[in-house]
This record gives C-alpha cells, structure tokens and sequence, in this order.
C-alpha cells in the first residue's frame, strides 16, 4: 500500500503529470501460488509523453535518459498473429485473455493443458478442400 501511494506521487518533470496512472497487484487479477513468476504488481506509467525525469517529495528528483529505442513499455492491448494449415487466412477473431493463448495454441496441436489457466478459443478454420 505505501509502496503504491509512493509511486503515484511521481511526476513527469517534463510535463507536471503524473508519472504513474496506476499500480495494481496481481493478486487482483490472478490467484497466487508460492512458486508462481509473477511480479508481485504492476506500475501502469503515463506514456502520453517520455518520462525521462520523476520527482516526489519523498524521492526527489530521479533522471535516466533514454539510451535504447526500446523503453521496456508495453501497451494494454496486443495481439497473436496465427497461421497453419487448418487457420483461415486474413481472418480476425477477435479479443483473446492471454491466459487463453497456451490452451488455444496447444488446442491447435492436439495438446492437452489440464493445468491452464485459460480456455481453448476456437480460430475460424479453413475449408479443407
């Protein structure tokens, strides 16, 4: 808790807004066991401009420069591209929980994932001649 109030008290110095719109627990989205990889939570950053630069009263001011194209974000929404013989071409189908991703893609393979999370999504399938 104090952690998250501490992090949503950053600001862009470049911009005056906030730094962080968001910190949430993964707890809140999926149920924990002791050997799970998951990060303990989330920080949803302000990505409307580079933050380069944070202050707080509590941190002061913090600067890193961006020295890689690559800045580590992700956005919310992805996608998975899909393709085989039994996948119909150019088709979209639609949102996909990325729990679902494993069951469905091993489904594609005739796997069986009896300890996923996730359920199998049916991908528009091709005719077959």
């Amino acid at each position: 808790h104090h952690l998250r109030e501490e992090l949503l008290n950053l600001v862009n110095v470049e911009t005056g807004e906030p730094a962080v719109l968001d910190v949430v627990r993964s707890d809140s989205f999926y149920t924990r066991r002791a050997d799970d990889t998951l990060p303990d939570m989330w920080v949803v950053w302000n990505s409307e401009r580079p933050v380069e630069a944070v202050y707080s009263p509590r941190t002061g001011l913090i600067v890193r420069r961006q020295t890689h194209w690559r800045s580590g974000d992700h956005p919310t929404d992805g996608f998975l591209l899909a393709a085989g013989p039994d996948i119909e071409e150019g088709v979209e189908f639609g949102p996909l929980d990325a729990q679902d991703v494993g069951p469905t893609v091993a489904a594609l393979v005739d796997i069986e994932l009896p300890e996923a999370v996730g359920r199998r999504v049916a991908l528009p399938r091709a005719l077959k001649q």
